[in-house]
C-alpha cells in the first residue's frame, strides 16, 4: 500500500500544479476571471474518510431565480458540468427523491458517481440533502436567503466517497468538481435572470464577476459544528 501511495505523489503534485497554475496568457486571464469568485472550502474530518465542504456566495440575483436553479434537478444535466443524468424517483409535499449520475474528472482520471438523494424543504426555508444509496454519501444543508436585489447561498455538506481516491489529489478533485458545478449553476442563474435563451451560449462564458464570496473561513469554521449538530439531530429523530 505504501508503494501505491508513494507512486501517486509525483503525479499528484504535477496534476495540482498544472490545474492550479496553468500556462499561457489565455489560461492566466481565465484564472483571474474566476479564481476568486466561487471558493470551495474543504477539509478532512477526524475519521480521515469524510470531507467537510462549504461554499458561501452572495449573488445579485433574486431569491426565486436562485432557488429554482438550485432545485431544478430534472434539467441539471443541461447546465451543471459533470452531471450526466438525473431521474426524479418521487416527489411530495416538501420533499423529493432524485437519482444523480455523474463523474469526477481530472485529465485522464475519471471516477463515475451515482447518488440517490432525499431532498427536503423544512419550514425555515432551507434545503436538506441526504443520500440513501450510491457510491458518494452526501449529508448537509443549503440555506438561501435574500431580498429583491441580493441572495446569499450557504452550502455545507459532508461527503464520503465509497471509492478509492489517490492521495493528495482526492481532496483537490472533489473541490474542483464542486467549483465547476457551482459555476455552471451561477451561469444558469444569470441566464434565467436576464431571460436569455440557452442556445448560443458559449460553454466557457461563465458570468462570475459579480459574485461575492461570503464570510470565508470564519463561516466555514462555524459550518462544521452546524453540520455536526444537524447530523446529531437526524440520528436522534430516527427515520
Amino acid at each position: 500500500m505504501a508503494k501505491r501511495i508513494l507512486g501517486w505523489m509525483p503525479l499528484a503534485a504535477a496534476l495540482i500544479t498544472s490545474q492550479g497554475l496553468g500556462s499561457g496568457e489565455g489560461v492566466a486571464a481565465h484564472a483571474v476571471d474566476i479564481a476568486d469568485e466561487v471558493t470551495v472550502n474543504i477539509a478532512r474530518v477526524a475519521d480521515g474518510k469524510a470531507l467537510q465542504v462549504g461554499v458561501a456566495l452572495v449573488l445579485p440575483i433574486k431569491h426565486e431565480v436562485v432557488w429554482d436553479v438550485l432545485n431544478d434537478y430534472e434539467n441539471m444535466p443541461r447546465f451543471v458540468p459533470d452531471i450526466l443524468a438525473t431521474r426524479l424517483i418521487s416527489a411530495g409535499a416538501g420533499r423529493k427523491r432524485v437519482e444523480i449520475d455523474g463523474v469526477a474528472r481530472l485529465l485522464f482520471l475519471e471516477y463515475p458517481t451515482r447518488t440517490t438523494l432525499d431532498v427536503m424543504y423544512p419550514p425555515d426555508g432551507s434545503i436538506t440533502i441526504d443520500s440513501v444509496a450510491g457510491n458518494l454519501a452526501i449529508h448537509g444543508v443549503v440555506r438561501v436567503r435574500g431580498n429583491e436585489t441580493y441572495t446569499r447561498v450557504d452550502y455545507q455538506v459532508r461527503m464520503t466517497p465509497d471509492f478509492w481516491l489517490p492521495p493528495l489529489i482526492g481532496d483537490f478533485l472533489i473541490s474542483r468538481q464542486i467549483k465547476r458545478q457551482f459555476e455552471g449553476m451561477v451561469s444558469e442563474m444569470h441566464r434565467r435572470a436576464d431571460n436569455r435563451p440557452m442556445e448560443g451560449r458559449a460553454p466557457g462564458e461563465v458570468r462570475l464577476g459579480s459574485i461575492q464570496s461570503a464570510w470565508g473561513n470564519l463561516w466555514f469554521a462555524d459550518s462544521k459544528s452546524e453540520t455536526r449538530n444537524l447530523a446529531k439531530g437526524q440520528r436522534t429523530a430516527g427515520p
